[in-house]
């Protein structure tokens, strides 16, 4: 079951990254390593992981609000309208370029910290 259900998430994740069933985006290299996350939670509900090197791509696929639903060490998370389907989604941008090796390490803590709630 857990097995069918990550591939039901994959399958969801995919057409909000592209806005079409089963097509998949070209994603870079993440700054959190899934595969450890899930090591150490177990299965985790993911609606859906953008990554991307271009903010521009982003924004072609949702519209950011100004309005903030809460920050944390790296900044703000924004309400975002998908331009797709026009559904809600909290959007947080991360700036990796230019971070120290601490900051970097910082920033990928909270993220798994994010990943790993419920």
């Amino acid at each position: 079951d857990e097995e069918e259900h990550g591939t039901e998430q994959q399958r969801a994740a995919d057409e909000l990254r592209t806005g079409r069933p089963g097509e998949r985006r070209p994603t870079g290299p993440g700054l959190v390593q899934m595969d450890q996350v899930t090591a150490k939670k177990g299965c985790i509900a993911v609606s859906s992981r953008y990554t991307h090197s271009y903010e521009t791509e982003l924004e072609q696929d949702y519209e950011i609000q100004d309005k903030v639903l809460g920050t944390g060490m790296s900044g703000p998370v924004r309400l975002a309208l998908g331009r797709s389907d026009g559904r809600k989604y909290a959007v947080k941008s991360f700036k990796k370029s230019g971070l120290s090796a601490r900051s970097r390490q910082e920033l990928r803590n909270e993220a798994e910290l994010y990943l790993q709630l419920d």
